[in-house]
């Protein structure tokens, strides 16, 4: 509950920090705020640790933005597929409105990048698994919604589910916070996996190609 807390917190401070210009190379004190929030600290300095946990770590504006716009960038085959092919489909009672899944992927595309900012300030080998994560993350929308391949689309959320849970862990190895942020997200895929199978199965020998 408290990662919960901390990463809607910290979504609110990502729309003001896409206007801060490149910071200097990270200090030996800067490098300690991503871990500083959970840090145990003495209830005079808590509020003042907790205040500086929110400064935007260097280059959080160029991850932010970067990674919301290559998630955007899959729209192209989203949109046009949304009130036809995707809107003929079989889906279970509990499948989110489509309108619904471009605010959740944006808020959480921002939170992926936030969250790679923090592990970069502190070691930026972290970006290996980081980009290889979201390589598959973009993949899936062409092989859904433009190849129209929804089986192999919900295997494909199986890889995204294990790369985005090893890149959570890499995350917080270097930055608890960072790897606190991804909570959602990996909430989110598991989700998305569930809905994914459960389009699968509904349409099962349908006109969809599986």
């Amino acid at each position: 509950m408290r990662a919960l807390v901390l990463w809607a917190l910290l979504v609110g401070n990502v729309v003001g920090s896409a206007a801060l210009a490149r910071g200097p190379l990270p200090s030996r004190a800067q490098l300690g705020r991503a871990c500083c929030v959970v840090r145990p600290a003495p209830r005079v300095g808590h509020a003042r640790c907790a205040a500086r946990a929110l400064v935007p770590p260097p280059n959080a504006a160029k991850f932010v933005v970067g990674c919301v716009l290559a998630g955007s960038a899959g729209a192209v085959f989203v949109v046009p597929s949304l009130k036809t092919w995707y809107a003929d489909l079989r889906k279970p009672a509990w499948c989110p409105p489509g309108g619904l899944f471009g605010p959740v992927w944006t808020v959480l595309y921002a939170s992926l990048g936030y969250a790679a900012a923090l592990a970069a300030a502190v070691d930026p080998a972290k970006l290996v698994i980081f980009y290889a994560h979201m390589a598959i993350n973009l993949t899936w929308a062409p092989i859904f919604f433009g190849a129209k391949r929804i089986a192999l689309a919900a295997y494909w959320n199986i890889a995204l589910c294990a790369f985005a849970v090893a890149n959570a862990r890499a995350f917080y190895r270097v930055s608890p916070l960072a790897g606190q942020l991804l909570v959602p997200y990996l909430a989110w895929c598991a989700f998305a996996t569930a809905l994914n199978f459960a389009i699968v199965r509904l349409n099962r020998g349908g006109a969809v190609r599986p």
